[in-house]
C-alpha cells in the first residue's frame, strides 16, 4: 500500500507567484519564528518552478537570525497522479481531494495484493 499527501498545486498555481508572510509565530522546541514562502511559478505547468522559504527566528531579546532555503519543484494536477499511479501498477482506493482544499490524502495498493497483516512471515 502507497499513502501520501500532496499540496493542491491546482491552487498554488491559482494564487500565482509571490510572496506569503505567516500571519502569527510559530513556536517549537522553545523557540519563536515566522515563515516567509516567496512562489516563483513558471508559466508551463511542465517548466521548474521555484520555492524560497525562509525561516525567522526571534530569540528573547528579539533579535532575528534567518535560514533560508530554496527548493526546485514541478507541480502536478491530481489527475496526473492518479495516471502515474496506475502507470506504476498502483490502483488509487481513495482520495480526499476537493478544488478547494490546499492538501489532500491518496491511497493505493497493488491489485490483488494482500495487506500487511495478511502475510505469512514463513
Amino acid at each position: 500500500m502507497l499513502v501520501l499527501t500532496s499540496r493542491n498545486w491546482e491552487l498554488v498555481r491559482a494564487a500565482g507567484s509571490g510572496l506569503h508572510v505567516g500571519d502569527e509565530l510559530v513556536e517549537r522546541a522553545g523557540g519563536r519564528a515566522l515563515v516567509v514562502h516567496v512562489w516563483t511559478l513558471a508559466d508551463d505547468w511542465d517548466a521548474r518552478h521555484v520555492l524560497d522559504v525562509a525561516v525567522a527566528r526571534i530569540d528573547d531579546a528579539g533579535a532575528v537570525t534567518t535560514h533560508a532555503e530554496r527548493l526546485d519543484f514541478w507541480p502536478f494536477r491530481h489527475e496526473e497522479l492518479d495516471a502515474d499511479l496506475r502507470a506504476s501498477g498502483l490502483e488509487p482506493e481513495s482520495s480526499t481531494y476537493a478544488p478547494d482544499v490546499e492538501h489532500y490524502l491518496v491511497s493505493a495498493r497493488r491489485p490483488g495484493g494482500r495487506s500487511p497483516q495478511a502475510v505469512d512471515p514463513r
